[in-house]
């Protein structure tokens, strides 16, 4: 069974526009970051649902799955702030002091134009295998150099949210997004043709983290023709119907 089938059987991806999708995002975001991984204090969000300042700007992802009807993962791709487009991205306040500012500097861009994928959590259950569980996105450390996301769900979950993040960039309009994540992660993504550039210094910050960019030209350069394919239609599935409505018919068939 080839990627977008398989996938297509499993999962689907839904853009959150209604402030209960936005919500079930915020959940599995307190769940893993806050009860699992302890990133956040839980105290600070008494409510259950994980949120920050960004998310005012954000555009957010959820990934159902529909064998068990469940959300299971979230992205979210934040944009610059319309009251202070100048304002910083959440990668520059964490790591903006490690930035390698001769590869690209933040500071020279078009911020409409520029984006942060971030946040992008998995529930614990859906991350089983050995390895995946002591991660948020579910990827072990060990990067197999035979790249076959069709054997693996985890595989697919974070290569599907990924392209959500990238598809809602780029129907957007934005040129380029960053993304702060561990280069293992990185590795994993240039497997599959998403080929992200390190654009900072490798810093201790909730484990090894570094800045990551690409542009529309470059995530288009590398991508293997099965990724694409499912770039392709994740794409379709985000334009073609909201979120509220691919769970109803989701549930029907």
């Amino acid at each position: 069974m080839d990627l977008v089938s398989s996938y297509n059987r499993y999962f689907k991806v839904l853009r959150a526009e209604t402030p209960e999708l936005v919500q079930e995002a915020l959940r599995i975001r307190f769940e893993v970051y806050c009860r699992e991984f302890k990133f956040e204090d839980v105290n600070r969000h008494r409510d259950g649902m994980e949120k920050d300042a960004y998310d005012a700007f954000s555009d957010h992802c959820l990934l159902f799955h529909k064998p068990s009807s469940t959300f299971v993962g979230c992205v979210r791709l934040v944009q610059a702030n319309p009251a202070d487009p100048q304002a910083p991205f959440p990668f520059e306040d964490h790591c903006g002091h490690a930035l390698r500012r001769e590869i690209v500097d933040p500071a020279t861009m078009r911020r409409e134009s520029t984006g942060e994928i971030s946040r992008l959590a998995i529930r614990q259950e859906f991350r089983r295998r050995r390895g995946e569980s002591v991660h948020p996105d579910g990827f072990g450390a060990v990067v197999n150099p035979v790249y076959r996301p069709d054997r693996r769900q985890v595989a697919q979950m974070v290569l599907g949210m990924s392209a959500a993040a990238a598809a809602v960039g780029l129907s957007n309009g934005l040129d380029s997004v960053f993304a702060m994540m561990e280069p293992r992660l990185a590795r994993h993504l240039s497997l599959a043709g998403i080929k992200f550039t390190q654009v900072g210094d490798v810093i201790d910050y909730r484990g090894p983290r570094a800045a990551f960019h690409i542009t529309r030209q470059g995530l288009y350069a590398r991508l293997k023709p099965e990724v694409h394919a499912l770039l392709d239609m994740i794409t379709s599935d985000l334009t073609a119907t909201t979120g509220e409505t691919a769970i109803r018919t989701t549930a029907a068939a």
